[in-house]
Parts: C-alpha cells; sequence; structure tokens
C-alpha cells in the first residue's frame, strides 16, 4: 500500500511539477545553451528537471517516513547528503561551478552518509568482518564519490541517466523487499516514480534536462541505497554486487578515462568519448543509442540478480566479461567502420502505408473513439468493483468534488486547462485500477471482459498512432522501460498481493496511460467524455 502510494504520489508530482517549473526557468536562469562539443542538443533546453525530481521524491518518501523517529534516525545521513548535494548541483546549474568546488560539494555530502552509518561492512576480497573502520570508511567514501561523478557524466543523451538509474533502483527495491528492508524500498520507489514523471518530458527530443542537481543527487542516492541493501545481515549477498547495481555508469567512467590517459589527456576533461557517443558513431540513432543502453544495463541487472550468491571473484570474472561483451563490439565496429544506417530519413515524412491512407476518416475520428472507450472503461469499473478499502472510497469522493470544482471555473488558459485534465484522469485511473486490485468481490467473467475490452482499446490505439502522419504521438525509450517493468512486475515478492495476477495489472495501467497521453496529445478535443465520466466514475466508486 505505502509502495504504491508513494510511487503514484511522486509520479503524479513530477508530471504536474515540471511543465510549471519549465516556464520559470529562464528567470531562474536554469537554461543549457548549446554550443559545447560534447552536448548532442540543438536548442537551448531548460535545466529544472532536478528540482522537480527533489521535491517529488522528498514529499512521496516523507509522508510515510519521516513520522517515526527510528527511521529518521537511521536515514538522517542519506538525507541529509541528498540536501547538500542538491544545493551544490543548483549552484553549479546556474553558475558552472569550478570542479575543486564541485569536489567540496560532493565530499560535504558523503561525510553525514558516513557518520550515519551507511558503511561497507564487508569489504570484496577482504577476509574479516566486519572489515576495519578505516577500510570500511575508506572504500565507502571513495564508491560514493565514484558513482556520482559516474552518473552525472552518463547523462549525456535525452532520456539515458535517468532510465539506466530506473532499472538499478527497480533491482535495489526487489532486493530490500525480499531482505525486509521496507523502508529501503520505499526510498527506492519514490526515486522511480520521480524519476519516470521526469522522463515524460525528457524523453528524446527533450524538453528539459535535469542538470547536475539531478544528475549528481541521483547518483548519490542509488550509490547510498545499493551499500544499504546489500549490507543487510539477512541478504547474504555477493560484496561485489554494489559494483553491479550501480551498472553501466561505472563501465563507461572507467572506459572514458582509460581512453584519455592513454591520449595523454587528463582523465576528467570533456570530449566525446562515452559509451552513448560511440554508439551514435556507429550511425545509431539519438534514441537508439539509447535504446541499445537500457538493454545492456537491464541485461546486467539480470547478471546481478543471477550471480548474487557469487563468490567475490566469480561477480568479477562475470562483470569483466559483461564489459567485454559491450566495449569489444563496439571496439570491432569503429575498426570496420559499421555503420547502422547509411543514410537516416526525413523525421517528417509520412510513414503510412497506401492500405492505410485509405481509411483518413478513422485517423480523424480515433480520438473521439478512443475518449469514449475509455470513458465506458471507468464507469463499467467503478459500477461493478467492490471497494474493499473505506479510505479508498474517501479518495474518490475528494476526486469527483474536485474534479467537478476545477472543471466548472472558466477562464483557464489551455495548458492550465490540459494541466488539470491530465491530473485528475491519471489520479482517476490509478485509483480504479488499484480498486480492481483489491477488489472484494471474485468476478473472473468480469475479469475476463475488462481485458477483451481493453485489448481492443490497444488496438485502436495501435492503429491510431500508426495511422497519424506525422510523429506528434510515437513511442519512444520510456515505453522500452515501461515494457521491461511489465515483464518483471509479477516477479516482485509483494506479499500483500500474492493471491493477485500483478502482470495483468500492470498491463492494464500501462493500456490505460498510453490511452490518456494519446488523448492528451491532441489539442483538437476538448475532452468533455472524459471528464463527464471521471467524474461519474469516482462518485460511482465513492457510493459503492
Amino acid at each position: 500500500m505505502a509502495l504504491v502510494l508513494t510511487f503514484s504520489t511522486a509520479l503524479l508530482l513530477s508530471i504536474v511539477l515540471i511543465p510549471l517549473a519549465i516556464k520559470y526557468a529562464a528567470s531562474w536562469r536554469l537554461v543549457d545553451l548549446p554550443g559545447d562539443e560534447r552536448k548532442v542538443h540543438t536548442q537551448p533546453t531548460p535545466r529544472i528537471g532536478g528540482i522537480c525530481i527533489v521535491f517529488s521524491v522528498f514529499v512521496s518518501v516523507s509522508y510515510w517516513l519521516l513520522p517515526f523517529g527510528d527511521v529518521w534516525r537511521e536515514f538522517w545521513g542519506l538525507f541529509t547528503g541528498c540536501g547538500v548535494i542538491f544545493v551544490f548541483g543548483l549552484l553549479d546549474d546556474r553558475n558552472d561551478l569550478s570542479y575543486k568546488l564541485k569536489f567540496l560539494g560532493q565530499i560535504l555530502a558523503i561525510l553525514p552518509l558516513l557518520f550515519s552509518g551507511f558503511l561497507f561492512e564487508s569489504v570484496p576480497f577482504w577476509p574479516a568482518t566486519p572489515a576495519p573502520q578505516w577500510l570500511a570508511l575508506s572504500l565507502t567514501f571513495f564508491f560514493m564519490l565514484g558513482v556520482i561523478n559516474a552518473v552525472n557524466l552518463a547523462d549525456g543523451l535525452d532520456g539515458l541517466a535517468a532510465g539506466i538509474m530506473v532499472l538499478s533502483l527497480a533491482l535495489i527495491a526487489f532486493f530490500a523487499l525480499q531482505s525486509g528492508q521496507h523502508s529501503v524500498a520505499l526510498v527506492a520507489v519514490g526515486v522511480i516514480g520521480g524519476l519516470l514523471g521526469f522522463l515524460r518530458f525528457n524523453t528524446h527530443p527533450a524538453r528539459v534536462f535535469m542538470g547536475d542537481a539531478g544528475s549528481q543527487f541521483l547518483g548519490f542516492i542509488t550509490a547510498a541505497l545499493a551499500i544499504k541493501v546489500t549490507q543487510y545481515d539477512a541478504i547474504a549477498v555477493s560484496r561485489l554486487l554494489p559494483l553491479l547495481l550501480i551498472g553501466l555508469p561505472v563501465i563507461d567512467t572507467l572506459l572514458v578515462i582509460a581512453i584519455r590517459l592513454h591520449q595523454g589527456r587528463p582523465p576528467f576533461g570533456a570530449d566525446k568519448n562515452h559509451t552513448h557517443h560511440q554508439f551514435m558513431k556507429l550511425g545509431f540513432r539519438h534514441y537508439e543509442a539509447v535504446a541499445a543502453i537500457y538493454l545492456f544495463q537491464a541485461a546486467l541487472m539480470a547478471v546481478a540478480w543471477l550471480f548474487r550468491y557469487a563468490s567475490d571473484g566469480v561477480l568479477l570474472g562475470v562483470y569483466l566479461l559483461f564489459c567485454s561483451g559491450l566495449l569489444l563490439p563496439i571496439w570491432v565496429g569503429r575498426l570496420k567502420h559499421w555503420r547502422l544506417h547509411l543514410d537516416l530519413a526525413p523525421a517528417g515524412r509520412d510513414n503510412r502505408n497506401q492500405f492505410l491512407r485509405r481509411f483518413e476518416w478513422f485517423y480523424l475520428y480515433s480520438p473521439r473513439l478512443l475518449e469514449i472507450l475509455l470513458g465506458i472503461f471507468l464507469v463499467s469499473v467503478a459500477f461493478r468493483v467492490g471497494v474493499a478499502k473505506p479510505w479508498l472510497a474517501d479518495i474518490a469522493l475528494l476526486l469527483a468534488a474536485a474534479s467537478g470544482i476545477l472543471w466548472a471555473f472558466q477562464g483557464f488558459t489551455r495548458l492550465s486547462a490540459h494541466l488539470v485534465t491530465r491530473v485528475l484522469v491519471y489520479s482517476a485511473g490509478v485509483v480504479l485500477i488499484y480498486a480492481l486490485l483489491v477488489d472484494n468481490t471474485y468476478r473472473p467473467v468480469f475479469n475476463i471482459v475488462i481485458d477483451m475490452y481493453l485489448t481492443l482499446t490497444l488496438l485502436v490505439l495501435l492503429l491510431a498512432i500508426r495511422m497519424t502522419r506525422r510523429e506528434v504521438f510515437r513511442l519512444d525509450t520510456q515505453d522500452l522501460l515501461v515494457l521491461l517493468f511489465v515483464l518483471v512486475v509479477p516477479l516482485l515478492p509483494l506479499q500483500e498481493f500474492s493471491n493477485i495476477a500483478l502482470g495483468r495489472v500492470a498491463v492494464r495501467f500501462a493500456i490505460f496511460l498510453y490511452c490518456c497521453e494519446y488523448l492528451l496529445s491532441k489539442p483538437i478535443i476538448d475532452y468533455r467524455i472524459l471528464k463527464i465520466t471521471t467524474i461519474v466514475s469516482m462518485a460511482l466508486l465513492a457510493g459503492s
């Protein structure tokens, strides 16, 4: 329950705050200008994503953790360090701090973490446990410092750093749940929610960047949680596992440093030798390079899971073998001058085939058809589902009232009306699908009908996307993350939902969100049906 609400709150806050913050980015002097040789964007882009991510995470997590004194005593170093690293990152985004001040901020952030007990008590290849204090402190300090900078350096393409860290945090949350570390899982899930909301605007072509405030915060909190989850007594995993949990940023940083040293240049300079740059030199398009790295990161997370109990030597060998499997094809490809695409097709060309062009009417009416299908889904589920949780009816009543009041007011700008519609419809969808999850009645036929209906809705959505003339709405690298999560969710050790088909719930939720996203990308409709059915469905659920 806490995990679901933490994730949903962080996700919705991030989605709501970023469009608002974008409007103030220029006045806050938080705009990333093109021109640097290692930058791939060509337009000035706000870098306020980190502010929204951090705020979303702390609001969603604090509600559950801060009221408990023992949890605060355990996590005060983590939260304090996050605050310090965020402030220095924000100053860097505004004023371009020197590397000395950056390192100072990182050191000041790591110190409270060390004092609060986030330490490598079991050190790889060290026979004694616990390890000597000097060794534990030194290893933790340099691990934290390395990961912060590795994630910061990996933030070179749209959606790259956020996406690969989502995969790392998902595995950390998985380990935390298995070992009973619910507080760690809660923090990890909150960060995942904030990042997925951010990716809504950061996926190529990005409308916003996370900046150093976001990337350094992300590296800091992921490294700290990796230490925390693997040093717990109840989980006897390999002591080298945190290296794999961080994943490709470590490989990328080591590769770049080696190349720079080989070329006789300073190891911390700026260039285009990063892994994502290497993929693009092989002819990968921007989104293809990001997708390839996502798949490698997912594969590395699978390796970390499969070899979690292996000895340090075996795990190191597997890690080096995996690195070779990634880097060797890149090296051979550069040597042989391989190119994935010899020519790049124009981005705006008409991709429809001759057969689909005959059904112009379907493309024109597909938004309204999808709106009707979603409205029927909302009302029918609310009418048939049984509420097992009294607080769920209260939330539904609150949403019905909020929807009616907000939509009754006139004078909204288009952006404000669009934003209100997005937030309330998403919230209603989350509530209804959660109501299906905890339904206190057993209706197998109803569930089959719902699945068939959503399958039909998905087919309409896919056909509408395929018939779109230009890439107004297209599937991207964030959708790859969604697919990976849909595949992994049924494996999660959530005891509260042990008798529920979580895979089915994840698919339902994904279909609902994609249909909403398609509709909300079409400003030509007024969403009247969606608004009315949202109010009706929440009123029905509140009265059930």
